[in-house]
């Protein structure tokens, strides 16, 4: 009686050890699940990342054309104060 008694405790034990050395099949399943929802929400970023620089870049090109445009009409200002003065 026992032995019957020692040899369920052994088997017990070896199936906890088992468990620990391999991880569960839901933890592998939650961890592949998380990786997934980290790299779609990199994949967002990287593309709202694009379409901000995009859009800072059509912002910066309006900015040089403006400055241009004011300095073109003010050097006409000038060329025409100089011409009737």
């Amino acid at each position: 009686m026992v032995d019957i008694k020692h040899q369920e405790d052994e088997g017990s034990i070896a199936q906890t050890e088992g468990q620990l050395d391999e991880p569960s099949h839901e933890s592998t399943a939650a961890a592949a699940s998380l990786q997934a929802r980290q790299r779609h929400r990199i994949a967002q970023l990287e593309e709202k990342l694009e379409t901000l620089e995009a859009g800072h870049a059509s912002k910066e090109r309006y900015s040089h054309r403006f400055i241009d445009t004011k300095l073109a009409l003010l050097a006409i200002r000038q060329a025409v104060e100089l011409l009737f003065s």
